[in-house]
């Protein structure tokens, strides 16, 4: 019998170190960790089985709902370029993007709208482009007849794709699917505000469409909400991941009718904080709300020729249909926040959200969660404070548990770094996305869950489960606090479960359930956790791959620091049973990730061959891996390929690709270099000129890159670009006018680059020992296999004060040497 006071609590805690078969202090033990175990297992299942998109409706469902079969038929008649071939890359400008903007417009005829194809010139300076557009726009008139700016719903999808691939996924998918909900709107009810479809050109190379638009369009005073529609892979659910400020509205309305959502505001946050782009970015910026779905299932495929139709999913299409028609219907419902008249800026509240296993959207605004992290706080008080007074713990030594926790989950981190430093030396940890993730994701977890494990052993020598749990609680309720202020949209992740757990602690009641109260507090933690974390952890995985052990350990961390009351009381036993089977696990699952393939033609890596000739001097063949380490045999197969002279490459001719994994000599190709010539000039005051250019491709390429250096100016149509990258898209021969403002003193160096993808016939034969040693398992990627042609010219200035231009030999080893001069 204990008197309550700390001391028979300790007698207490004593009987956890007995034997692993000692009586009942064995049997608390199993109980606590396996049902730990138990609610982290069960929990997760749930979530991931929901996780899945919904199974595509057929051809004969009801008319008035979006079918993910008559998508894909849609999607089959615009992918197809002369009978059962399929498509060939479509980059702006280029002949393939012709004929399946031909295509697009006769689907848009059979559904039922009336396109029109907008071709402008657009400048944009956030992405560095410029070029000629042929947007493809129709619009679907409202019942309710409201033609007052602001109004209107716009639905965006690019029918463009980059050089290598023949972008299926990214974006023709959704191109159909947008199709699809056009004739499931006019079949049913129709709505009260006009929907403008919007199918976007060069999206791929500087959202280019979607500005020009936005620009120059004169229904884009009238668009008030974009649903946006993209991919980042071929396969899994269309996750809403990214909103605009004041997104509450918006997000609340779909949450009313969306039936399987699979969301999270974390994916607002962390999109705010990447580089990456899509067409919803020039509205976002511009204030204009929307809802932005991608799948990301199998992100290898992406950018690549195998993103085609055999690898689609037709779950993801179908999800992706049925979530842009239910987008539509619920913001065609909801209260826009702007009125006609007032400025062009939607100023509202922001909501946090998630859903549970894939079956409803829970939001929040965010003064509410911002009330529960104060409410968290303030129940962590009162159960440790609880806990003191019943002298279940003692304040001073819940203050010394804090660093220890920290110790802990740092020891567990270290263990899982383990296991990718293992990987690595075994072949199995240096690719970011492996062809076969299983084994590696087995053994990190396992690692990490050994870590775990190991860690609260030492956790036990000093310190009790209650302890642990209080110190957890409160360092978690600060920490939650801390994020609703500073990341909302993701601090639910830490605010609820530590909700949970403060409430359960601070309705503890008797000293004499100390530790088992703490441990069954952390358990429901644990539980809540896992249901908010699981989607979010693969998602992370799918987004990020498995090439760094923090993006499988740091979430699993989180989630299994509500766990750790209930691992400090599982020690001796089943703890450290266990910590050796996770190592075991761990080792096991590294020894068979090292034997598998690194890639598989189903999952490729990526390996570009580019073909660089400056205007004078010898040309080089360029082979370039993106996170794909190739050694071997196939290295030296592929560098025998080219002539056995291959190098690491010295020089990087083109500025913005990755680096080079060698480089060869290469034949020159007869083709003319880009030009650039001097057709006017005007003097300033400040003792500037301005010089009025023509870049040119003669030979017609794809696209056209400048890059300006020293004191000097560029712009393009009046405006002021970035002058270390800018592209004309798809410029043919046609002349590509261009200002260049030379400062009074030094001179301006400007290099031209004319990009051709693929390789053409001759290339391609040249190549063709390279392209035959090249794996199935190694495919071309974004830009993909190609030709560049190179001129660098100096504008220098005069001796009557303007300016000329002077050509320079670029040479391989990155000497250059005055090629003549011209005025």
């Amino acid at each position: 019998m204990t008197d309550g006071s700390i001391d028979g609590e300790a007698v207490q805690g004593e009987a956890l170190h007995e034997g692993p078969f000692h009586g009942g202090a064995g049997r608390r033990a199993a109980r606590r960790l396996g049902a730990a175990l138990a609610t982290w297992l069960v929990v997760a299942t749930l979530v991931l089985v929901g996780d899945r998109p919904p199974a595509p409706l057929d051809l004969d469902a009801p008319p008035d709902v979006a079918s993910g079969g008559r998508a894909m038929e849609i999607l089959r008649r615009l992918a197809r370029a002369d009978g059962e071939r399929v498509s060939p890359p479509r980059p702006v400008g280029t002949a393939a993007n012709a004929r399946c903007r031909e295509r697009l417009v006769e689907e848009c005829r059979r559904v039922g709208l009336f396109p029109e194809v907008d071709e402008r010139f657009c400048v944009s300076t956030y992405q560095g482009a410029a070029g000629t557009t042929r947007n493809v726009i129709a619009r679907l008139r409202g019942g309710a007849a409201r033609t007052e700016p602001g109004s209107a719903i716009l639905c965006m999808a690019h029918y463009d794709s980059v050089g290598a691939g023949p972008g299926i996924g990214d974006d023709l998918a959704a191109v159909a699917a947008l199709l699809e909900v056009a004739r499931a709107l006019r079949a049913g009810e129709g709505t009260d505000r006009d929907v403008i479809f919007l199918f976007e050109d060069a999206e791929e190379h500087g959202l280019l469409g979607a500005e020009a638009f936005a620009q120059n369009h004169p229904w884009a005073a009238d668009v008030g909400v974009v649903v946006n529609l993209e991919a980042r892979g071929t396969t899994g659910p269309s996750m809403m991941f990214e909103t605009g400020a004041g997104n509450a509205w918006a997000v609340e309305a779909w949450a009313g009718e969306v039936g399987r959502p699979s969301s999270t505001s974390v994916s607002v946050e962390v999109y705010r904080r990447m580089p990456n782009d899509t067409d919803y970015t020039v509205w976002r910026r511009r204030g204009v709300p929307g809802l932005n779905f991608a799948f990301i299932g199998d992100v290898t495929r992406y950018h690549t020729p195998i993103d085609d139709l055999e690898h689609l999913s037709p779950a993801s299409l179908q999800h992706h249909a049925s979530n842009a028609l239910t987008a539509i219907r619920a913001l065609d419902r909801a209260t826009f926040p702007v009125d006609a008249g007032q400025e062009r800026t939607h100023i509202g509240p922001d909501v946090a959200f998630f859903d549970v296993a894939g079956r409803t959207l829970v939001t929040m605004r965010l003064s509410t969660l911002r009330f529960l992290a104060a409410l968290a706080l303030v129940l962590a008080l009162v159960g440790i404070g609880r806990a003191v007074a019943a002298h279940v713990v003692r304040g001073w030594r819940v203050v010394l548990a804090i660093p220890a926790l920290v110790l802990a989950l740092a020891i567990a981190a270290l263990v899982a770094r383990g296991e990718s430093v293992l990987l690595g030396l075994l072949g199995a940890g240096t690719v970011p996305f492996p062809a076969h993730p299983t084994p590696t994701l087995v053994g990190l977890v396992a690692a990490t869950l050994a870590g775990l494990t190991l860690a609260s052993g030492v956790l036990r020598l000093a310190f009790r489960p209650a302890e642990c749990g209080a110190a957890l609680l409160a360092v978690l309720a600060f920490a939650g606090l801390a994020l609703a202020w500073e990341v909302p949209g993701a601090a639910h992740l830490v605010v609820l479960p530590t909700l949970a757990l403060g409430l359960a602690a601070s309705l503890m009641r008797t000293a004499s359930e100390g530790d088992e109260r703490w441990v069954r507090a952390g358990v429901f933690g644990l539980g809540v956790a896992t249901l908010l974390w699981t989607q979010l952890q693969f998602g992370v995985v799918g987004a990020f791959g498995t090439g760094s052990s923090l993006v499988v350990a740091a979430p699993l961390l989180v989630v299994w620091s509500f766990g750790l009351p209930a691992l400090v009381g599982g020690w001796p036993f089943p703890s450290s049973w266990v910590t050796s089977i996770g190592l075991a696990v761990a080792l096991v699952a590294a020894g068979v990730a090292g034997t598998r393939p690194a890639h598989s033609p189903d999952r490729p890596g990526r390996l570009n061959l580019v073909h660089v000739q400056p205007d004078e001097g010898d040309a080089a063949w360029q082979v370039m891996a993106m996170e794909t380490p190739i050694r071997g045999r196939v290295l030296e197969a592929l560098r025998d390929s080219l002539g056995g002279d291959a190098r690491l490459a010295s020089t990087r001719w083109i500025p913005w690709s990755w680096s080079p994994l060698f480089a060869a000599e290469a034949r020159r190709i007869d083709a003319p270099p880009p030009e650039l010539e001097i057709v006017g000039q005007e003097a300033r005051e400040d003792g500037s000129v301005v010089v009025q250019a023509i870049a040119r491709s003669p030979r017609g390429g794809d696209q056209l890159v400048l890059r300006v250096s020293g004191p000097a100016t560029l712009r393009v149509d009046g405006v002021e670009v970035g002058a270390f990258r800018f592209a004309f898209l798809g410029p043919g021969e046609d002349p590509c006018p261009i200002e260049i403002e030379v400062g009074p003193d030094g001179v301006a160096e400007v290099e031209v680059f004319d990009k051709r993808f693929g390789l053409d016939r001759m290339l391609a034969s040249r190549a063709e020992g390279f392209l035959e040693a090249r794996p199935d398992t190694l495919v071309p990627s974004h830009d993909g296999d190609g030709s560049v042609l190179v001129s660098r010219f100096v504008l220098f200035r005069d001796d009557d004060g303007g300016v000329g231009v002077s050509r320079f030999r670029i040479v391989p080893d990155g000497d250059s040497s005055d090629g003549g001069r011209s005025e």
